[in-house]
């Protein structure tokens, strides 16, 4: 009888599936804040959307502005997300609602920029890369030129003197030596890139404030939270100097919550002979002796805005005065 052969099936041995990790979000949630910001805001706008190497989504928040610039960016940006604010809530409440607005569609990195300021291409990406490099580094701040054009700087890091005034690095002098990143004391709410992070570990920018000094009281809650802010030289940007305050209110203004806020500031980092030197120098340096100056200038409304700060900072009323 013959054999019946049969032929063994061969099995091809199947290859394991390689499952591809899901890519990182890296994207960068840039938030704008509008108060009649006209042709300045459209150039901070456009300068994101150049932005090269970093993936960007712009958030706009309108604070109650009246010159149509709030219908016109639109317009001009139908990539940004614009939500009204219905009045000037202030720059703190505005950007505080921006960052929750941005933290709940899942951003891992925000950037405070404000509508005057102006970012230098690549500047971004510099800035976001360092944060990727360093789990540890919560903020990053770039090189704040005070126009465009100049090599003068703004603010090139931030550092607390003698008496514990909060001041700009650099403030007014040319660029000098070579760009070293570093780690600094405190960084500029102008233009900062934060990690979602900080903000799930030490909550949100302190309303109190209302607009000034935020930004320095943030950066301390971070380091004392096991963060470090970190200076990018070589990542651009320009500053054109409170166009919010100048081209809205008046100087007064400014005067009365950045006096008012440097209390407010110490009252709440600082003790015992720290806080004691702090307020004994602010109340000469930024109470008494402008009083005396816009007096003497004629500028009432300064002299006035400067001695209501240092009222108020004694009863402890802080928030919106005025809007």
């Amino acid at each position: 009888m013959k054999r019946r052969v049969t032929k063994k099936r061969v099995t091809k041995k199947r290859r394991p599936v390689r499952r591809q990790k899901p890519k990182r979000n890296t994207s960068v949630a840039c938030i704008v804040l509008n108060w009649n910001g006209g042709g300045r805001i459209l150039s901070c706008l456009k300068s994101i959307r150049d932005s090269k190497g970093v993936s960007t989504v712009t958030f706009v928040l309108d604070n109650g502005s009246l010159d149509g610039s709030r219908g016109h960016i639109p317009r001009v940006f139908p990539e940004a997300k614009v939500r009204d604010m219905g009045r000037n809530a202030g720059l703190v409440k505005g950007r505080n609602e921006g960052a929750k607005w941005a933290l709940g569609e899942g951003f891992p990195y925000l950037l405070f920029i404000d509508d005057d300021a102006v970012l230098a291409d690549g500047a971004l990406a510099l800035m976001r890369n360092v944060l990727e490099a360093d789990p540890q580094c919560g903020l990053v701040t770039p090189r704040i030129f005070g126009k465009r054009g100049s090599d003068v700087m703004w603010y090139d890091g931030g550092e607390i003197d003698f008496w514990g005034d909060p001041v700009h690095r650099g403030f007014g002098e040319p660029v000098q030596g070579e760009p070293i990143i570093r780690n600094e004391a405190f960084a500029t709410g102008c233009c900062v890139l934060i990690r979602r992070e900080v903000f799930e570990r030490i909550g949100f920018l302190n309303e109190d404030y209302f607009v000034y000094s935020e930004d320095v009281d943030f950066s301390l809650r971070a380091r004392d939270a096991g963060f470090t802010i970190t200076h990018v030289p070589s990542a651009h940007a320009w500053h054109l100097q409170s166009g919010d305050t100048r081209f809205n209110v008046g100087r007064w203004y400014r005067d009365y919550y950045v006096t008012r806020n440097k209390f407010l500031l110490f009252r709440t980092h600082y003790h015992g002979g720290r806080r004691t030197l702090a307020m004994t120098y602010s109340t000469i340096r930024w109470g008494l002796l402008p009083m005396m100056y816009f007096g003497f200038r004629g500028e009432i409304d300064r002299s006035k805005a400067t001695a209501l700060a240092l009222v108020d900072a004694i009863r402890g009323r802080f928030g919106g005065r005025y809007s």
